[in-house]
């Protein structure tokens, strides 16, 4: 009797053992499906980094790893090429599944007196099958930002409030903007391309037709002639602002960056750019003037710059002279409103008193 009792505790004691052991193998196998489970989006690998075939150039640079994960090597290859005269260059992005070697393609042109691009891509890139190689590809365009930097904003705000005026005695066209002081060191733009709100970017991009362009492109680059719903996104040369300019050809630097003070009042003191004019109130910078090809002027080249000159007329109001391809244009902002209108060239140089009443009148 006692050897079974004895017998009987050990079976009772393996089995609550085998039991324990159960229960951490299936928490374990738990604790690595969480582990595993694959990111909605898709992320590159950062040992993947973009590879350069001709050490000299940057003109073509591709990824090669598993895109999507189906035990197939895809690749993904940038094409920046020259252009017809130095004035544009064409760019391609290629995207190739290793498995059954299906082609995806994004293509642009950049103008080079452009300051922003749109790029078109075919609306089944974003499927549930495509959508890995379109992430990827989108990486060729560069740094992606959440959201406009201020001078994009600025920007997009003026081309959606833009109004021409026909046979006005003063002024040719009127739009607005909101003025925004950041508080701290002024942040100069970047580069970058972003999704914005479909409304938005349709807004901007009927504003991005230029047919004095259209020898330079394909028939199809301005307005896509097929059926096909396209995805849309926005390329910005944010650093095009100041990074290009006769100072920094001097001092060969391709990261030099100015701010050049050239009025101030009791209030305001004000910068320029090579394509932009900031204000500072107290410790705050804001911008109330960028150079874009839409929206003000023509501009000849984004290495050109293109802000002639500037005069603090009176506190709160500053006259910006911009230089585009053929002509000079004037433009009377309000820097508290953000209210800004485009003189006529006969009223460039008559009596201010008068100018800014009648740009009052305007914006109420």
């Amino acid at each position: 009797m006692r050897h079974l009792l004895i017998l009987f505790l050990i079976g009772l004691l393996i089995f609550s053992c085998k039991e324990k052991e159960s229960k951490v193998q299936k928490a374990n196998t738990a604790k690595t499906l969480v582990v595993e489970k694959k990111p909605k989006t898709t992320v590159i690998p950062d040992s993947m980094q973009w590879k350069y075939p001709k050490p000299d150039s940057y003109f073509e640079r591709y990824l090669y790893y598993d895109i999507n994960r189906d035990g197939f090597k895809d690749s993904v290859i940038v094409n920046d090429a020259d252009g017809w005269k130095s004035k544009y260059s064409n760019h391609t992005i290629l995207a190739i599944n290793g498995k059954d070697q299906k082609k995806m393609q994004i293509k642009y042109i950049d103008h080079f007196p452009l300051i922003k691009h749109l790029v078109k891509y075919p609306l089944d890139y974003e499927s549930k099958i495509n959508y890995p190689f379109l992430e990827v590809m989108k990486t060729g365009l560069g740094t992606k930002a959440q959201k406009p930097d201020p001078s994009l904003q600025w920007i997009i705000e003026g081309l959606m409030s833009r109004h021409n005026l026909i046979n006005h005695l003063y002024f040719q066209q009127v739009f607005r903007f909101k003025p925004r002081f950041l508080k701290g060191d002024f942040k100069f733009p970047e580069s970058y391309y972003l999704e914005i709100d479909t409304d938005t970017l349709e807004k901007v991009a009927k504003s991005m037709n230029y047919p004095e362009l259209a020898m330079y492109e394909p028939s199809d680059y301005i307005s896509n002639n097929s059926n096909q719903e396209m995805g849309k996104l926005l390329i910005y040369r944010g650093s095009s602002l100041y990074s290009i300019n006769i100072e920094a050809i001097k001092k060969m630097d391709s990261n030099y960056k100015e701010l050049k003070k050239v009025t101030k009042s009791k209030m305001y003191q004000i910068y320029t750019m090579s394509h932009a004019v900031a204000a500072q109130k107290g410790n705050a910078y804001a911008y109330i003037f960028v150079s874009d090809y839409d929206l003000n002027g023509k501009n000849y080249r984004r290495s050109m710059p293109s802000i002639k000159n500037v005069d603090l007329i009176k506190d709160g109001y500053v006259l910006i002279t911009k230089e585009d391809q053929k002509s000079l244009h004037n433009f009377l902002v309000n820097i508290e409103t953000g209210f800004c209108v485009e003189l006529t060239p006969s009223r460039a140089r008559m009596n201010f008193e008068v100018l800014m009443n009648e740009m009052d009148k305007l914006a109420k």
